[in-house]
């Protein structure tokens, strides 16, 4: 997974859409700003929170202490 974002006259930018394989391995923390849509393939075995909502219509592998949590 390529990193996506830059940094515009103090704005953090990102894309929105993540539409290919996306791994959070075990024992890492992640946190993605919403509202997001997921329509790649997104493998958690560590913990992502994300902030606002997220839209999903691919596919998400929860696997050992993995989590997702949506605030």
């Amino acid at each position: 997974m390529a990193v996506d974002f830059k940094i515009d006259n103090s704005i953090l930018k990102y894309k929105t859409v993540f539409d290919e394989v996306h791994d959070l391995e075990a024992g890492r923390n992640g946190l993605i700003c919403g509202p997001i849509e997921m329509s790649g393939t997104l493998n958690l075995a560590g913990q992502l929170t994300v902030t606002s909502e997220i839209d999903i219509t691919g596919t998400v592998n929860i696997t050992g202490a993995g989590s997702l949590t949506v605030n």
